[in-house]
């Protein structure tokens, strides 16, 4: 690029004369220049469909180990690897949360760097930035050669007038006919157009102050909880129950905002925790369901076929419903009362409502299943990426979904048509609450949407990543990284 700019610089005119595939390749490049969102858009569509295959079992990849004296033959675990105990008290971690610790040791060593290395890195940004000055000063001068449009077409696309830019290109178009660049030049252009009103439509939906009303919700306070994320919370009366990636499970007194216990419960990731009147039910990747009294002594343990990612139990306590990888299975006062198959890969969400139960999971599928007939009533598909949390209405007449592609979906359960919201960032949980559905994520955020008028209500600031959250009609408490966040409603 360099080499090129450098020529191109020194042999102006040579090149004017010559050498139009330079012009056009330059053309190109500035419209990329203005319009890089667009090219991270391109790139990322690319790479969406991308899987990580654990080299020793030739399996899908779901976790990785982070541990520096890891002697494995590979860092990718299977579900396979997980039942045979690889990488054992080894830190293992989904990839969303491997890539938020890469991020962080990558941000601990930039701050290590000397001060001479910085010094050197701001003077080469200095000098990048006159380059791409004069590159840019150059490449106008080229084109006002063979279109005159151009320089007016590159400041309509700085102050962002759509209007006039897509006016000035269908008239260059029909100007200069079918030639290639100009085809390519109005791809690109309609791409960022495209991206750049989603934007605005988001924006203009946080700030309107016809649809974002002032919280109901106070923040009550912080409670420093695990070493490690939590991944699961629930919480029932005025206790609250969460697990995580240190292997414990820990129960709170909301009210007093203590802890009540702490204990090491599992050998693997607690990824769902469950509070009745009686017990605390833990589910984990070590293969285990494991029954806690208040005190957290076990009071039994259920060894799984497989990895538990996910539990759920209907309102009486009698059922509990467990993701065992892709397998949704029934378990009637301790003992297995059945099994549901149709998703393709591990179920990371379930809930009931009736003998209703919802799914979802990484296959991007939403489910709707009968507890009792153990069959599929519908699925739901839409979602681009891994669906993290779901959520069922109260009247059971709406599902709601929301994970990686950081779109909120609530479906109708009969039309199965859906209604999008889009909340910026991942999204870790989704729950009903009255007339909105809530959503919390990577933005620090829980978010009131309005799912009938299609508005948002108003936004919480978390301050840190929401890991995932419960709430009843009077409080809210959200996991962020290590800790909890509780919110009472006024």
């Amino acid at each position: 690029m360099l080499i090129g700019v450098k020529y191109l610089t020194n042999h102006t005119s040579r090149v004017l004369n010559t050498n139009i595939r330079i012009i056009k390749f330059y053309k190109i490049f500035i419209n990329i220049y203005y319009n890089f969102d667009v090219l991270i858009y391109i790139i990322k569509s690319q790479l969406s469909d991308f899987s990580i295959v654990c080299r020793i079992h030739a399996k899908e990849g779901v976790l990785m180990c982070l541990q520096v004296d890891c002697n494995e033959k590979d860092r990718i675990l299977c579900t396979k690897c997980i039942i045979e105990k690889k990488h054992k008290d080894h830190k293992i971690l989904d990839f969303d949360d491997a890539q938020n610790v890469i991020n962080d040791l990558f941000e601990q060593s930039h701050k290590q760097l000397d001060q001479k290395f910085k010094s050197q890195f701001n003077v080469f940004k200095d000098l990048k930035q006159k380059l791409m000055q004069q590159l840019e000063e150059l490449d106008c001068k080229i084109l006002l050669q063979y279109c005159p449009n151009a320089y007016y077409i590159q400041e309509c696309m700085k102050q962002r007038d759509l209007d006039t830019l897509m006016n000035v290109l269908m008239q260059e178009k029909q100007e200069k006919g079918n030639q290639e660049y100009f085809d390519l030049e109005l791809d690109y252009i309609q791409l960022g157009l495209q991206e750049m009103c989603d934007k605005i439509d988001a924006i203009n939906q946080y700030l309107s102050p016809t649809q974002v009303s002032q919280s109901e919700w106070a923040k009550a306070g912080i409670i420093q909880a695990h070493k490690d994320l939590i991944y699961a919370v629930s919480i029932l009366g005025n206790r609250a129950a969460t697990g995580g990636g240190d292997r414990f499970i820990g129960l709170w007194d909301i009210e007093k905002q203590k802890q009540i216990r702490y204990v090491e419960a599992h050998e693997g990731v607690v990824w769902s925790v469950l509070l009745t009147k009686e017990n605390v039910i833990s589910g984990s990747d070590d293969n285990t369901i494991k029954y806690w009294d208040y005190q957290l002594n076990l009071v039994k343990q259920i060894d799984t076929y497989d990895a538990v990612f996910s539990l759920a139990l209907n309102e009486d306590f009698s059922q509990l419903a467990s993701g065992l990888n892709n397998i949704l299975t029934l378990w009637n006062d301790k003992k297995q009362g059945g099994i549901m198959q149709g998703h393709t890969d591990y179920i990371t969400s379930l809930q009931y409502q009736g003998i209703l139960i919802v799914s979802g999971s990484k296959d991007k599928t939403v489910k709707l299943w009968n507890s009792q007939k153990l069959e599929l009533i519908k699925d739901f598909a839409g979602h681009t990426q891994t669906i993290r949390s779901v959520s069922i209405s109260s009247d059971g007449k709406y599902l709601a979904s929301g994970g990686y592609d950081k779109q909120v979906r609530v479906w109708n359960v009969q039309t199965k048509d859906y209604r999008s919201f889009d909340h910026g960032d991942i999204i870790w949980g989704v729950k009903f609450l009255g007339n909105e559905i809530l959503s919390g994520g990577k933005d620090s955020r829980i978010k009131f949407w309005d799912y009938k008028k299609g508005n948002m209500n108003c936004s919480l600031d978390c301050q840190r990543t929401v890991m995932g959250f419960d709430v009843n009609n009077n409080q809210l408490i959200a996991a962020i990284n290590r800790d909890l966040i509780i919110f009472h409603r006024n």
